[in-house]
């Protein structure tokens, strides 16, 4: 397996500020990949579980309070800093004409919402 294999496959830069959050600890890509084959997929296997992806700074107040309501209601994530990650930065362009809004979500089927309400991302990820 290549270094940057498990981040590949979850579509993050290995140089970025990608967070995983697993049963509350959070863990940096960068770190994990450059570690043992086994620990590159549990990263990926974790990666792969997420139903969001989160675009946020490490300044925005909003980004804070929709981490902390997604953790209470128990909705798994994985969090891109746009400051710290260029292609994450573009993803937030693309769904934000042109702008960088924070927090912008992406659901695995590709759709954004930005600024969403809590209510707003469990209605999204309810089962249809």
């Amino acid at each position: 397996m290549r270094k940057n294999e498990c981040c590949a496959n979850v579509g993050v830069s290995a140089f970025g500020a990608t967070t995983f959050l697993l049963s509350g600890a959070s863990f940096s890509v960068h770190t994990l990949c450059r570690n043992s084959r086994a620990m590159d997929l549990v990263v990926t296997s974790v990666a792969l579980t997420e139903k969001v992806t989160l675009f946020t700074t490490t300044w925005c107040g909003y980004c804070v309070r929709l981490k902390s309501q997604l953790e209470r209601a128990g909705i798994g994530y994985v969090e891109v800093d746009i400051e710290l990650d260029p292609e994450g930065a573009d993803i937030v362009a693309n769904a934000n004409d042109g702008d960088l809004t924070v927090p912008t979500l992406m659901f695995a089927d590709g759709t954004t919402l930005s600024n969403p309400s809590i209510a707003q991302v469990s209605h999204k990820l309810a089962p249809r």
